[in-house]
C-alpha cells in the first residue's frame, strides 16, 4: 500500500532539454599526470582532480570514490575566466543527468560551488548550464575507470 502511495505522488524525472550552444570543455589540468607525493604507498579511494575550460569559464571537478564502492562523491567550482564576469554566476546551474532525464540539481553559492553524492553509472554526466540552453556536459563515468585504472598502477610502482 505505501509503494502504491509513494508511485501516486512521485516527482517524474525531468527530461533533458538538447543544449543550442554547445561548449566543448578543454583538460587544462589532470592529477593523474602528477606523481604521488613521496612516502604514499597505497590507498582504499580513488581521487581525481581535473580542471577544464570552457569558454569564459573555468570548471574545477574532484572525484573521491572509495575503491570497490559505487557510492561517488563530487565537489566542483564554476568560475569565470575575467573578475568582470562574476555577475555571470547568477545564471549557472549545474545537474547530474543519465541519458535522457535530470535526475539531480545541485544549487551553485556565490563562489560558483556546488556538490554532489551519487550511485556511479556508465550514462552518468555533469551538465553545466550558463543561461538557459548554452553549456557542457562531462561523463563523469570516464574519469572514475580511468582514475581508478591508472591510480592501481601509479601506487604499485
Amino acid at each position: 500500500m505505501v509503494a502504491r502511495a509513494l508511485d501516486i505522488f512521485a516527482i517524474p524525472p525531468r527530461r533533458v532539454e538538447p543544449l543550442l550552444d554547445r561548449l566543448v570543455p578543454k583538460l587544462v589540468f589532470d592529477s593523474i599526470r602528477q606523481p604521488l607525493p613521496a612516502g604514499v604507498r597505497a590507498s582504499n579511494s580513488v581521487t581525481r582532480h581535473v580542471l577544464y575550460r570552457a569558454g569564459d569559464f573555468f570548471i574545477d571537478l574532484r572525484l573521491d570514490a572509495e575503491q570497490g564502492a559505487r557510492r561517488v562523491s563530487i565537489v566542483g567550482q564554476v568560475s569565470p575566466r575575467e573578475r568582470s564576469e562574476k555577475t555571470a554566476l547568477d545564471a549557472v546551474s549545474v545537474l547530474l543527468v543519465d541519458r535522457r532525464s535530470i535526475l539531480s540539481q545541485a544549487s551553485v553559492n556565490t563562489f560558483g560551488e556546488f556538490h554532489f553524492d551519487y550511485d556511479a553509472h556508465p550514462q552518468l554526466r555533469l551538465r553545466i548550464l550558463f543561461g538557459n540552453r548554452r553549456g557542457l556536459d562531462v561523463p563523469l563515468a570516464r574519469l572514475l575507470t580511468s582514475a581508478s585504472k591508472n591510480e592501481n598502477v601509479r601506487r604499485e610502482t
